[in-house]
């Protein structure tokens, strides 16, 4: 079957999944209609005019036409004439350059505060690689929708400018790092649901001293709302309890290993990660590096490859081995392996072995929700000596609804968000 590549400019293709008995995926095409408004830059390089800073004016200043966001915790509000009664349906473009260890943030749907984090809205992160503060660990990369569909792998480099672009038309939103898109979310009904899309202004974050973001320009214009939007019920209590973890526990979620079946399998993956908010890896093999290259250009995705099928790409950032390799133990040694996958069979005394030298090297210890392996007890063992931790079989919907083994070894295990590992994704 061939392998189609889609690529998404105004046109929007969404898997939706609607369950209950009989009932199977379905993808639905919606178009959100221009309402024949032109652009509107709302940043017009010179001064602050329809814009209202809330906490320190030192935070935002405008250099040369760019506008940089570096100080103290503050937020630029958007409160000029094209505001009106406020944006709902629309389209927004930023043109955005971090530099290391930045951290900033675009909200929409929001509304003026005096001080503190925005209540109202949501945010579009801003962020390549700010790793966190004091004990907190930021896994959330730029493109995210932040803690509703986290992109963790980031999709642009520091020190480059690039486009952050924004869709949002009813209960959809979609985002895009660039030409790949990190956000497909259709906003599920729940009526216990505390944050929703509705209407509002958009905002600029300045998140600490030691960031500094810079946005040349920042242009919006107003969409129709297209009558097809709809809504769906949620995907089941598996979901909720994910999202629980995500939420709460600050958990990222990544398929890295979802071993499927064939090139129209691995899209449906990444199409379900957009729903769920599982992310995705790919690991080729020979016959399918050019299919990785396409993939790679325009998806959220990142690639590994397998210690007994390697391929050649610059896209590989991570190394899968299976415990079966005679020479497993001298590759995590020479740190030739991210990550690890037990069999049933290994012997405990070559277990505990494999679990020393993956502790001493960083390598993460695959937690197989389909195979359900390895044991609550063999992982609270590589916990005990410090290896980290990743998922495979939780990118297909099927896999997910027969089995929570992923999400019970969180619970039994005593697992926290910074025990898990994501990969980079290669810069070319």
């Amino acid at each position: 079957m061939k392998f189609k590549v889609i690529r998404l400019v105004h046109f929007i293709i969404l898997a939706v999944f609607v369950y209950g008995c009989g009932q199977k995926k379905t993808e639905m095409e919606m178009a959100p209609e221009e309402d024949g408004s032109d652009w509107i830059e709302l940043f017009n390089g010179k001064d602050f005019t329809g814009w209202k800073n809330n906490e320190d004016s030192a935070s935002f200043k405008i250099v040369d036409g760019i506008l940089i966001a570096s100080g103290e915790r503050s937020h630029l509000f958007y409160e000029g004439e094209a505001l009106g009664e406020g944006f709902d349906h629309f389209e927004l473009i930023a043109e955005v350059r971090t530099t290391p260890g930045s951290n900033s943030g675009i909200f929409f749907h929001t509304k003026y505060q005096d001080e503190g984090w925005p209540a109202q809205g949501f945010e579009v992160q801003v962020n390549l690689s700010h790793t966190g503060e004091g004990d907190y660990r930021e896994l959330k990369k730029s493109g995210s929708l932040y803690n509703v569909r986290n992109a963790y792998f980031p999709l642009a480099k520091d020190g480059e400018w690039y486009e952050t672009r924004i869709v949002v038309n009813g209960d959809f939103a979609e985002v895009w790092v660039n030409d790949v898109q990190s956000v497909s979310y259709l906003q599920l009904f729940d009526p216990n649901r505390k944050q929703s899309f509705g209407k509002g202004t958009f905002a600029i974050q300045c998140h600490d001293p030691n960031s500094k973001v810079e946005y040349k320009s920042i242009k919006v214009r107003r969409l129709a709302l297209d009558p097809k939007m709809i809504k769906i019920r949620p995907l089941g209590p598996w979901h909720e309890r994910m999202m629980k973890f995500a939420t709460e526990g600050h958990f990222g979620f990544a398929d890295l290993n979802p071993k499927y079946i064939d090139q129209e399998d691995i899209e449906d993956r990444i199409s379900n990660g957009f729903v769920t908010g599982i992310n995705v890896g790919f690991i080729p093999n020979e016959a399918d590096k050019a299919l990785a290259a396409d993939l790679y250009k325009t998806k959220p995705i990142v690639l590994g490859q397998s210690v007994d099928v390697p391929t050649e790409s610059a896209s590989n950032t991570y190394t899968i081995a299976s415990a079966g390799d005679a020479q497993i133990i001298e590759k995590l040694n020479n740190k030739k392996v991210n990550i690890l996958s037990l069999q049933d069979s290994v012997p405990e005394s070559k277990l505990l072995v494999l679990l020393d030298a993956a502790g001493k090297n960083g390598v993460a210890i695959e937690i197989d929700n389909v195979r359900k392996t390895p044991s609550i007890k063999t992982i609270k063992s590589a916990k005990a000596k410090g290896c980290k931790f990743s998922f495979s079989g939780i990118s297909s919907l099927e896999e997910v609804e027969a089995s929570q083994y992923f999400l019970d070894v969180i619970d039994q295990a005593g697992l926290g968000y910074k025990d898990f590992y994501f990969p980079e994704r290669a810069t070319k």
